[in-house]
């Protein structure tokens, strides 16, 4: 691929909001090339972030300013019309990339002819922790079709949209941006167009990107009744996109794992809202309904989802989050002492369920280093602080893990058996 004098390659989009603490170690990790613009996407921060800014040590930024809070999508979207760069990398504020492995992308871009995406390495806290273990299954050159089969195969979760390196005239040309008025899993939305229009990817396997979890970011609280409903009106645009155009059986795998994440997250949340929240709620499904809606359902062979779109009103929904504690008692029995392993959006619900069967929940368990706040009254442990608390007491237990995603719940139940937990007090809740 020959270049043309200064020309910009790769454009990396920042939306940020009140990240005044971390956004220089965020700029620091880009390398500063004459083939790499910076486009920050300030999201009405509560202080301005041109005034953090140095603008003398960067010379390859540009910075836009929001005029309200608008939430990360429309903010990429913003840096997808300004960007400059044949292909864009989505960068978050409180993130940061590797420099020398950039570096290589770039060569290796230079070298080859253009490509709609590239899947790059990755590095996070949870599980996976890292991709490598996935790209590695991949030939150099990427179809469409071979890696969706291989994402469902292996219970590969494509849902951020950070270490992809995506084409810009591909994104333009199919019209492929996020979703507006949307602040959580905004990715999801986002990949599965992209998934169902690529023709052309390649691989690189160097790590090129550092994920961190951090409290008080919109991905940190799942559960709050804002990302329910983000959850709700996400489920019904995949509804009505799936309806946009016909869709082989390979790329309808792609709808079901998206579908039943969603409508898994929305079920389960509902014994955590308040009253007036379920109320809400049902004028919220009652107004995204649509008569075309069940014929998603229909060809997708997800006919039992028709219970939740058709919710009319607050009573219905309290139905369900009986029927959702009474499908746990049938399934599970009610055990005398559980530890739920993984603190986050489905263990508030688990909690709930549990306390209204009254089995008593000993601990939350989580691996993550950087946790330190307690949910609710419960304390958080390690699983090393878990067994010792077992071998103490000599606890008749279950261990929950409370993760939707099959790949991570069989890493974790690895682990566990590795620390001696017998695998048939390990179970999967989701």
């Amino acid at each position: 691929m020959k270049l043309k004098k200064n020309i910009i390659l790769i454009t990396v989009i920042i939306p940020a909001y009140n990240s005044e603490k971390f956004i220089s170690k965020c700029i620091d990790s880009v390398p500063e090339e004459k083939e790499i613009e910076i486009i920050i996407i300030d999201d009405f921060s509560k202080v301005n972030l041109k005034d953090q800014i140095n603008f003398k040590k960067y010379s390859n930024i540009k910075i836009y300013r929001n005029k309200s809070n608008l939430g990360p999508g429309p903010s990429r979207n913003l840096g997808i019309k300004y960007a400059l760069g044949d292909y864009l990398l989505f960068l978050d504020s409180d993130d940061t990339l590797v420099k020398a492995n950039i570096l290589k992308l770039v060569k290796q871009i230079k070298k080859g002819r253009k490509v709609d995406l590239y899947f790059c390495r990755y590095n996070k806290d949870n599980f996976p922790k890292d991709n490598l273990f996935f790209l590695k299954m991949l030939p150099k050159k990427i179809n469409r079709e071979m890696i969706i089969k291989k994402m469902i195969k292996k219970n590969y979760p494509m849902d951020e949209c950070w270490s992809i390196l995506f084409n810009k005239n591909f994104l333009i040309k199919n019209k492929i941006f996020f979703p507006k008025n949307i602040m959580v899993a905004e990715d999801e939305y986002f990949l599965m167009k992209v998934m169902t229009r690529f023709n052309t990817a390649k691989k690189f396997i160097h790590l090129i990107y550092i994920h961190n979890d951090r409290d008080g970011s919109l991905s940190s609280n799942l559960s709050n009744y804002k990302s329910h409903v983000d959850f709700i009106n996400l489920f019904y645009l995949f509804c009505k996109l799936y309806l946009y155009k016909n869709y082989n059986k390979t790329e309808n795998l792609l709808f079901l794992y998206y579908l039943k994440t969603l409508y898994s997250r929305i079920f389960l949340l509902l014994s955590i809202r308040s009253e007036n929240e379920l109320l809400e709620i049902s004028k919220l499904i009652k107004k995204n309904y649509s008569s075309k809606i069940p014929k998603t359902f229909e060809n997708l062979k997800l006919d039992n989802y028709n219970i939740l779109t058709n919710i009319k009103n607050i009573f219905q929904l309290k139905n369900l989050i009986i029927e959702n504690k009474n499908n746990f008692e049938k399934k599970y029995g009610t055990p005398k002492n559980i530890f739920i392993y993984c603190k986050g959006l489905l263990a508030k619900s688990l909690i709930k369920i549990c306390e209204s069967l009254g089995t008593n929940i000993v601990a939350i368990v989580d691996d993550k280093i950087d946790l330190k706040k307690e949910p609710s009254k419960y304390k958080l442990i390690s699983s090393h602080q878990m067994i010792k608390i077992i071998n103490k007491k000599k606890l008749s237990y279950k261990v929950f893990i409370a993760n939707n995603r099959p790949l991570t719940f069989k890493k974790i139940k690895k682990e566990l058996i590795k620390n001696k937990i017998r695998s048939k007090d390990i179970l999967h809740f989701y």
